[in-house]
């Protein structure tokens, strides 16, 4: 019985990885990934409006660069992250 416990006790994760995590990286990569999805869904507007000759509140180009703003931010918030955590 005490060789169960042992080999129980080597499939368990290290508490370092789970107990310790940084709830603010996941946080960070929630926003990286709004920004994003946002960013896409500026580049469908932009496209929609320019293939239908049309405006909604912007030019089409306004979309386009909204979606490139967003996910150049997005990148940025990743690259300012401390990767030593």
């Amino acid at each position: 019985m005490a060789r169960l416990g042992a080999l129980d006790s080597g499939l368990r994760a290290a508490p370092s990885r789970v107990e310790g995590r940084d709830s603010g990286e996941g946080a960070m990569k929630n926003i990286c990934w709004a920004l994003i999805g946002l960013g896409a869904l500026a580049f469908v507007i932009g496209t929609f409006t320019a293939f239908t000759s049309q405006n909604f509140l912007l030019a089409p180009q306004g979309y386009w660069r909204g979606a490139v703003g967003f996910v150049v931010f997005a990148i940025a918030l990743r690259l300012m992250e401390d990767p030593r955590k």
